[in-house]
């Protein structure tokens, strides 16, 4: 009895796995599309007010969506020490920052080269930069998407079957 109840919790802890790992690729998907969707924004508030980068990431720390509102806050907070570290350090600082964007290395990379534009820039250079990172983002986007579909018929499948296998060993 007590070894059908350990398998049986092996195979759910396998699905469990399989699930939890499907969620964390579906988050990070999600990540990416409202990191994409506020550079959007911040590229065509530039373009429309003129206003300051750091009025911008301001506004985008209280109303970008989900996940992102918190990269957003983060680097809002670090602008504390903008005069003693550059604008550029703290923004990659912040997109470095793991626990606030749940986002690939490359694609932290990719965000993190934004900075060196950023608060040094004509609007029009600063516009082709946020265009520029739009556009790399954009397939990686693509990309995650296509791993969230996929992942989120096999991830599950795959660790009920482990968990089986597992289980199987056992008995």
């Amino acid at each position: 009895m007590i070894r059908l109840l350990g398998g049986l919790a092996v195979v759910v802890g396998g699905a469990l796995l399989g699930i939890v790992y499907s969620r964390k690729v579906s988050r990070q998907e999600r990540c990416l599309g409202q990191l994409i969707d506020s550079l959007r924004y911040m590229r065509s508030e530039l373009k429309a007010t003129a206003a300051p980068t750091t009025q911008l990431i301001g506004q985008l720390a209280l109303n970008a969506g989900g996940e992102v509102r918190e990269f957003y806050v983060n680097l809002l907070a670090r602008l504390e020490r903008l005069g003693d570290e550059s604008f550029e350090s703290l923004w990659l600082e912040a997109a470095a920052d793991r626990e606030s964007l749940p986002i690939g290395a490359r694609q932290r990379q990719i965000l993190g080269s934004l900075g060196a534009f950023m608060g040094k820039f004509s609007i029009e250079e600063l516009d082709a930069a946020l265009e520029a990172v739009i556009d790399r983002l954009g397939p990686e986007l693509l990309s995650a998407r296509e791993k969230t579909r996929d992942g989120n018929r096999l991830y599950p499948g795959l660790g009920l079957c482990g968990g089986f296998m597992i289980a199987a060993i056992f008995m």
